[in-house]
């Protein structure tokens, strides 16, 4: 069974919880950390503002477009120009198309390396510090990822009366919704019982979370934002 806090996370927590942090995506130490829901809820309604992060998504972005206008690509002797004559060798096109589809993915990847430097943190408990899926010997809170962009309204009201907490995630935008919903547990689901769990959100969420943050070791990045006037959205909601 799928039991989820419904006491208020005004009032006294039934547990305490044991999460696990990292420093990155790259991190492979899982730090255990013992903390309240009232605590990790607030923790998780503030935003760390990353333009640092956005910069080197630039440098690199700059870097690439170097590589492709120069033609240095051509005789490859860094990493990077053997990264886009192994691309551009995959694909067919004129050349302006096969170049403008390799600066894209490029350009992508980059994005996806330097979100990775992010802080991030598991809501399970391993056996030691070392992050790997067969270490995990509880799954302690509930998150749910959503990015298919529809309204967060719609999850605050299929969890309302239960204790959670909901913020937006890196790519949020007002048209197209990101944002994940943290919900705390009465006691830890055992790791191998976690992809049954799983299943049932699944279920439970109409099919929009994301599969792919179906494994117990999952890391989720802290809430973050590119500039201070990014839009964003966070709030804890009491169970009944």
């Amino acid at each position: 069974d799928l039991t989820l806090q419904q006491q208020p996370t005004t009032g006294p927590a039934p547990r305490r919880l044991i999460v696990s942090h990292v420093m990155n995506a790259r991190d492979n130490r899982a730090r255990p950390a013992r903390v309240s829901w009232p605590a990790l809820a607030e923790r998780l309604t503030r935003f760390d503002v990353r333009g640092d992060i956005v910069d080197r998504i630039h440098r690199d972005h700059r870097a690439i477009d170097h590589v492709l206008e120069s033609g240095a690509w051509r005789e490859p002797s860094t990493w990077l120009e053997n990264r886009v004559w192994d691309l551009q060798e995959k694909r067919e096109g004129t050349d302006a198309e096969v170049l403008e589809a390799v600066r894209q993915q490029l350009y992508g990847e980059a994005k996806r390396r330097r979100k990775a430097e992010q802080r991030a943190w598991i809501p399970a408990r391993f056996r030691g510090e070392r992050r790997a899926r067969a270490e995990v010997l509880d799954v302690q809170l509930v998150v749910l990822d959503h990015d298919d962009g529809h309204p967060i309204e719609e999850e605050i009201e299929r969890w309302r009366g239960h204790a959670c907490m909901v913020h937006t995630s890196w790519s949020h935008t007002v048209g197209h919704p990101k944002f994940r919903v943290v919900l705390p547990l009465v006691k830890p689901v055992p790791a191998r019982l976690w992809p049954r769990v799983f299943q049932h959100l699944q279920a439970r969420t109409s099919g929009r979370i994301d599969p792919q943050t179906k494994n117990a070791d999952r890391i989720f990045f802290l809430p973050a934002v590119p500039r201070e006037d990014t839009p964003r959205f966070a709030k804890v909601f009491d169970g009944d």
